[in-house]
């Protein structure tokens, strides 16, 4: 769920230029890869604690192009980190292929790189010239891993794993070429239910536009209209409804299909779908849209009187109740269901990115594909960077937020990700 145009320049392979002295020890390397919307901001983020360095991304899979990246770190950085350490990430579609890569433990999982994917992965530099990665640290999805997957992984690896809330991804409802169109939740239940193509306030809309492929913005939409909309409009696991790739053909057959359905394969044809229509609707990540991407003319609504902005979601994020003690297995529906739940300040509709590790690396667990103690205390620290200020610009430049201080804290807790003796390489893992 991240912008074309204005993230394009953060999408290096972060990477440490040592002094070019033969004594200089060589860098570690930390392999990772996942969901392609959340690329660019973990990118960006990497490029914090390293210089830049040219790399190669493929425009389409099995082809390969040289880019050269800025000569300076983004400017939301306040300081260009220089740990020696490179991160590697792979950015794949669907998330289902990266999910497996970690509940499986192998990164030959993970399968081919996105199509149009403008973040580097591999960097000869550094001796990252092909995938699938030798070893495999962590995942980055905004689909979160349900209780059997979190089993899997933990059964797989022999140790417990954490999901991660890293940062939180509002959705727009964006309308193509007309701006202050106002929804209610019954207009959009309506809509993309093909029942009616008439909010309301009068808007005729043209067509809807949905997503065909597999993706983490359909889960979390598909999940709002599951908790809000009646039963008797067809948004329910039958159809699909919530998951990755609802059946919108069968909702729309069975409310008669009043509307014109347009679906498109990714994030940036859909926005390219709604912007070129006038009155098209549909959802996308709010930096696929207007004012994060400034010449777009898919401008977002307001969903119950509210815009999908930082202050309408940070609202809703600081004034919900959070579980009170972390479960690996839990914790992803447990923040996203209640973000999309009926009721509450704010505006509602939009999910959490995760990063998904394991708690102890050793090269003597998963013979060696994880990695060991100096990977795992990199992640660590990249993690726990990402809930401070140095990752405050980058998430606001693309409309994202960090989690609220009670979601920080929940994972700095007794049995979380974040705490010293039960989290990420902690005071108990083996060590090499």
């Amino acid at each position: 769920m991240s912008t074309p145009s204005q993230l394009t320049t953060v999408s290096a392979l972060g990477a440490v230029l040592l002094a070019g002295t033969a004594q200089a020890a060589p860098p570690r390397l930390v392999y990772g890869g996942g969901a392609s919307s959340a690329a660019r901001v973990l990118r960006d983020h990497f490029n914090c604690f390293v210089p830049l360095a040219n790399g190669i991304y493929a425009d389409t899979p099995g082809n390969p192009q040289n880019v050269t990246y800025p000569a300076g770190p983004n400017a939301a950085c306040p300081n260009q980190g220089t740990a020696n350490t490179v991160f590697a990430y792979e950015p794949v579609d669907p998330p289902a292929t990266a999910i497996k890569a970690f509940t499986t433990v192998d990164p030959a999982n993970l399968g081919s790189p996105a199509n149009n994917n403008p973040v580097a992965y591999l960097d000869s530099t550094f001796d990252i010239t092909a995938t699938p990665y030798p070893q495999f640290q962590f995942v980055g999805t905004d689909v979160y891993l349900d209780a059997a997957e979190v089993n899997q992984a933990q059964a797989t690896v022999g140790e417990a794993v954490f999901q991660i809330p890293l940062f939180f991804t509002p959705l727009a409802l964006p309308v193509g070429q007309m701006q202050n169109v106002h929804l209610t939740t019954t207009d959009v239940c309506n809509l993309f239910s093909g029942s009616t193509n008439v909010s309301q306030r009068g808007d005729v809309f043209s067509k809807i536009v949905v997503r065909s492929d597999s993706n983490g913005a359909s889960y979390v939409f598909s999940n709002f209209l599951a908790q809000n909309c009646p039963p008797s409009l067809g948004f329910n696991q039958t159809n699909g409804f919530p998951s990755t790739a609802p059946n919108w053909t069968a909702v729309f057959n069975l409310n008669g299909g009043n509307i014109a359905l347009d679906p498109t394969n990714k994030s940036d044809a859909a926005a390219n779908a709604i912007a070129s229509t006038p009155g098209a609707l549909g959802y996308v990540s709010v930096d696929y849209a207007y004012p994060i991407v400034p010449n777009s003319t898919a401008y977002p609504a307001y969903l119950n009187g509210r815009l999908p902005t930082l202050a309408y979601v940070r609202t809703r994020l600081e004034t919900l109740t959070y579980p009170s003690t972390y479960d690996a297995a839990t914790i992803g529906q447990q923040l996203n269901d209640s973000f999309v739940a009926p009721g509450g300040e704010g505006y509602p509709l939009g999910g959490f990115s995760f990063i998904d590790t394991y708690s102890c690396y050793s090269t003597s667990i998963a013979n060696g594909i994880i990695g060991g103690p100096p990977q795992g205390k990199a992640l660590l620290a990249v993690v726990k960077s990402a809930h401070t200020a140095t990752f405050t610009g980058i998430l606001n430049a693309a409309g994202y937020l960090q989690p609220p201080a009670a979601v920080i804290q929940l994972l700095e807790s007794s049995g979380g990700p974040l705490n010293q003796s039960s989290g990420i390489q902690n005071s108990s893992c083996p060590q090499n």
